[in-house]
């Protein structure tokens, strides 16, 4: 229940601060990931590749769309 909260929160946190695009599905995504790779960690003490490969190469291929930072 508690990780279904703090998700729900996460999506509340990412649309408030990014408003309704594209980059907050991206946000999203990328904080859901994170979320659940720390749980299994704090449960097992694994970080399992099949969800950090994934993550890296979201991070790396919607950086350049970053409203922040651009191609730079």
């Amino acid at each position: 229940m508690r990780k279904k909260l703090l998700t729900g929160l996460l999506a509340l946190a990412a649309v408030r601060t990014f408003g309704a695009d594209l980059w907050t599905l991206v946000v999203f995504a990328f904080t859901s990931l994170l979320l659940a790779i720390s749980y299994i960690d704090l449960d097992h003490w694994i970080i399992p590749h099949e969800l950090s490969w994934p993550g890296v190469a979201l991070g790396l291929l919607a950086s350049p769309w970053s409203p922040d930072h651009g191609w730079r």
